[in-house]
């Protein structure tokens, strides 16, 4: 072989190595608490077809953004443009793992056999040390996240022999809930299409896998290796139809241990690299540093918060609704991934992409004021469960659009 034949090989196999790699970072970052337990409500409560209706904007929403970023500085002007924004989105997702990890302690009985089984142990040692080096050095977060993935593949093929996951009914629903699902659908592809853009992780891969390395990255991270996390998710929904977090991990039986590994694995891991990413990117901006150490504030304070406010939950939150009181907490940190953040990228995010140079006290307003006035038909939606009222909401949010001019100047 010739040296510049040798060369091409190397490059190929290089590139090869960086898109696996930076894949099964960007789809360990996005196995969050949604991805590991939303699609089990959704599929309780309107049936297999609504993990589609999760799981398809899901996959392509993230994958794109690595596609629409692919330009060399595309990624880092969004972050330098919208740092604050993006230091928000990675606290409350690292506060929303945190308080999904209380909920799965207090759910799981850790004086159970199979919790001490050597090679639940083994896994779960293993994946904490990935997490500590994904924090320590930004060098090996990428590493980090083929360990956790592979963990997480062994978790689920230690569920599947012990018959745990099975594939939910994918019969059409029919009646009120598929009425119900139309107007749910929409809402799921305006979030999971637009929230992408507010993650740091994921433009902490865009910029490090550059060119179509780093877009294959996308592609495969979430085309294949996300898929299989939240199609394992699926497979496990029917241990949490009508049951509470504790009632489903028991109805697992053994293979309940490798369940509490994949989840806090993942949860952890998220937290992570969020904090990984945050750090890489403090010193990008001018005010980086400042605003990150307020954001880093913030974040201890609300970290310190959530296990007492979970408590009061329990001892006095009495849902009509019959829900765990957890339940109420996780559908209102939705509201943030379904509201907040993607009306964010699409009212100020788009608009300031080819056109002004920052965000303006004009962009601030109209989002603020859009996500205000949709705000109450989103709660009828999501906390009321009477999902005709998302229509309006997600109008409300895309006509705030049109009135942002998206050629305006700063």
């Amino acid at each position: 072989m010739s040296d510049a034949a040798h060369a091409r090989s190397s490059g190929l196999l290089g590139n090869a190595a960086r898109s696996l790699t930076w894949g099964a970072y960007l789809a360990a970052s996005w196995t969050w608490c949604i991805g590991m337990f939303l699609p089990t409500m959704l599929i309780r409560d309107f049936g297999g077809w609504a993990f589609l209706a999760f799981a398809i904007p899901n996959i392509v929403g993230a994958a794109a953004m690595g596609l629409v970023l692919a330009r060399p500085g595309d990624s880092e002007r969004l972050v330098a443009k919208h740092w604050r924004a993006l230091s928000f989105f990675s606290l409350v997702t690292a506060s929303f793992q945190v308080f999904f990890m209380l909920w799965l302690a207090r759910s799981v009985n850790f004086h159970e056999a199979a919790l001490k089984d050597p090679a639940v142990l083994a896994a779960l040692a293993v994946g904490l040390i990935a997490c500590a080096l994904a924090v320590a050095r930004e060098s090996l977060a990428a590493f980090s996240g083929v360990v956790v993935l592979l963990i997480s593949i062994a978790a689920g093929i230690m569920m599947w022999r012990g018959g745990t996951l099975v594939p939910p009914d994918m019969t059409a629903p029919t009646g009120e809930a598929a009425a119900r699902l139309k107007y749910l659908a929409p809402v799921c592809f305006f979030g999971f299409a637009l929230c992408p853009y507010a993650d740091l992780t994921f433009h902490r891969a865009r910029q490090a896998a550059s060119g179509g390395a780093g877009s294959a990255a996308f592609v495969v991270g979430f085309g294949l290796m996300f898929a299989a996390m939240i199609a394992m998710t699926a497979g496990y929904a029917h241990l949490f139809a009508g049951q509470s977090l504790a009632a489903g991990l028991a109805r697992a039986g053994t293979s309940g241990a490798w369940l509490v590994v994949h989840l806090f694995v993942q949860l952890l891991y998220t937290c992570s690299v969020h904090a990984r990413a945050w750090m890489d990117f403090r010193g990008q901006t001018p005010e980086g540093s400042r605003v990150g150490w307020g954001i880093m504030a913030l974040a201890l304070v609300a970290i310190g918060i959530i296990p007492a406010a979970g408590a009061v939950a329990d001892r006095w939150l009495h849902d009509p609704r019959g829900w765990d009181a957890h339940e109420l907490v996780y559908r209102i940190y939705m509201s943030f991934y379904g509201l907040v953040f993607p009306a964010y990228v699409w009212l100020c995010v788009a608009p300031t992409r080819h056109g002004a140079t920052r965000v303006t006290k004009w962009h601030l307003g109209v989002w603020a004021i859009a996500c205000a006035v949709a705000a109450p038909a989103f709660w009828m939606g999501f906390i009321e469960r009477r999902e005709m009222w998302l229509a309006p909401g997600l109008g409300i949010l895309l006509l705030a659009g049109v009135v942002v001019p998206w050629s305006r100047k700063s």
